[in-house]
């Protein structure tokens, strides 16, 4: 038996819980796919989302941890922004797991209530299905980090996870995990292993050499499959203050 339902039904929502719907204002304005979808900075979204699907020819489902090298570079807006980006493309379904059990922020970003989801999961407490989320983009569904742990490690670290990644994989065309920092906590590493690629965001002018240096290290040190490095925070000529990014290719899928 496998952990979705078949029949097609939208995922069930809390019990005595109304659908919110979404107003503009309370989505976070770096979601620019959302925003404004026809900006320089959308584009370079798409370019990263172009870049995967290269990788993809045979278009398998795909899953990919986004982490980074410390804290505050901008994983979470990329994994929301690169999953719309995806989402865009024909008959393509992303569902965006929120994996920073400590310090979660995707609902937020999103303008959601937050409420079950992947500790919950991982714990047992409640099935995949129950925990899915609709987003303010048609084709992005996301899974929130749900209640708090004491043990966020040994979660993540379960085969429970793998069989998740797996099982999602059956019905999305591409997961994407918002994981915490390489360098602060080894959860990032240890989900590496459940998923086809790792995607590093590195925020220009913030984060020193030696540590975007280790985390490479680290990643690779694990076996895991470095796809490549993602830019954010640089600054062009237009828009002294922007939110423009840039994609580095790294070794392949």
């Amino acid at each position: 038996m496998g952990l979705f339902r078949r029949e097609a039904e939208p995922p069930a929502e809390p019990e005595g819980q109304e659908v919110v719907v979404v107003v503009d204002q309370a989505v976070d304005p770096h979601l620019v796919m959302f925003h404004d979808p026809h900006s320089q900075e959308a584009e370079q979204y798409r370019g990263l989302r172009n870049q995967i699907v290269a990788m993809n020819r045979e278009r398998a489902p795909r899953s990919l941890v986004l982490t980074s090298a410390m804290a505050g570079e901008g994983k979470s807006i990329t994994t929301l922004n690169l999953g719309m980006a995806l989402g865009e493309l024909r008959d393509t379904r992303v569902v965006a797991l929120d994996a920073d059990l400590r310090r979660p922020s995707l609902e937020g970003l999103l303008g959601l209530d937050r409420r079950r989801g992947l500790a919950d999961v991982l714990s047992g407490r409640y099935a995949p299905d129950r925990a899915i989320q609709r987003t303010p983009h048609a084709n992005l569904s996301l899974i929130g980090a749900g209640a708090t742990p004491s043990n966020p490690a040994e979660l993540v670290a379960a085969d429970r996870a793998s069989v998740l990644i797996h099982a999602l994989k059956e019905n999305f065309n591409y997961v994407l995990i918002d994981a915490p920092p390489v360098l602060d906590l080894t959860d990032a590493t240890v989900l590496a292993h459940a998923v086809d690629g790792v995607l590093l965001v590195v925020r220009l002018e913030y984060t020193p050499r030696r540590d975007v240096e280790r985390a490479i290290e680290m990643i690779r040190n694990v076996g895991a499959n470095l796809l490549g490095i993602f830019l954010v925070g640089a600054r062009s000529d237009r828009r002294r203050t922007g939110y423009h990014s840039s994609y580095l290719a790294g070794r392949g899928a």
